[in-house]
């Protein structure tokens, strides 16, 4: 049974004469929205000339709800708080969960009429609105990679006492692997735990490019980088350090593609620092 939550109520798609918040149709919720690219007609020619880039609309989405309630009271609360949040300021966060799983969008409530319902015990109502951005979101999805540590191999010099070969305990190459399962391309974001003397190197080996980071990372403090806006914060959104980026080669991975991502430290390294890349997928 597929549910809705949008700012904040959660609507059930089961159509059996329940008590509560019902949804049906959001059909367009896995649409494609319109192309705004221009088409310009060859004037003495056969065709058109070519699109080099594809650009979106955005997203209209509507579906249809009621509201069953056990008593007027029961009633008159519930158009309360549906008229109370779909009011509120602010965007709005809409989430479909099916069997396939769940996606969010941020969408604007346009309109959403409720007719006149004395002496009843229920009411319904059309919800419309817009998703400006025309993308379905997925889960985060998070990957960790400890510093490069040295391990492994034979003791040296070999036959120094040992009556057996001795591998060592394990390294960590500082290496990761991050797939998009999405039909979109992702900017990762990534954030950087301390204590790093001198800063860090995250390098999509894939693509062949680096970030750089020239500051000291104390122990206890995070360094996010997000790359979608080429920023970055020390501690929280609000203590900018993006200055200290002296490579700012940001990157992006393709629908379907797998990367891999090198973390390197600078300088002297105290405690794990460790870096961790967060992508969501998104869809079309």
């Amino acid at each position: 049974m597929p549910t809705l939550t949008l700012a904040g109520i959660t609507f059930s798609g089961d159509s059996s004469p329940a008590t509560g918040f019902h949804f049906n149709g959001l059909d367009d919720w896995f649409s494609l929205s319109n192309s705004k690219s221009e088409v310009h007609e060859r004037p003495q020619a056969d065709g058109a000339f070519g699109i080099d880039d594809e650009h979106r609309e955005s997203l209209v989405l509507s579906f249809k709800g009621w509201y069953l309630a056990q008593t007027r009271l029961e009633m008159i609360q519930a158009k309360r708080q549906l008229l109370g949040a779909f009011g509120a300021r602010g965007k709005k966060v809409a989430a479909l969960t099916d069997v396939d799983g769940t996606t969010t969008r941020v969408v604007s409530i346009r309109s959403a009429p409720i007719p006149d319902n004395r002496g009843s015990l229920a009411f319904s109502f059309t919800v419309d609105m817009v998703a400006t951005d025309p993308l379905a979101y997925g889960d985060v999805g998070l990957v960790v990679a400890d510093v490069p540590v040295a391990g492994g191999g034979l003791i040296f010099p070999l036959g120094s006492g040992a009556s057996y070969i001795d591998f060592l305990p394990g390294g960590s190459t500082g290496r990761i692997s991050v797939t998009n399962t999405g039909t979109a391309p992702v900017y990762p974001t990534f954030d950087v735990s301390g204590g790093l003397a001198d800063g860090f190197v995250v390098t999509d080996v894939t693509a062949n490019r680096s970030i750089r980071f020239d500051r000291q990372v104390p122990l206890g403090s995070v360094v996010t980088v997000v790359q979608r806006t080429g920023r970055a914060s020390i501690d929280g959104p609000t203590n900018d350090v993006s200055g200290f980026l002296t490579s700012r080669q940001f990157w992006a991975i393709g629908p379907g593609e797998t990367h891999d991502i090198q973390f390197q430290p600078l300088g002297a390294v105290v405690g794990t620092p460790r870096l961790t890349v967060r992508q969501t997928p998104a869809w079309y």
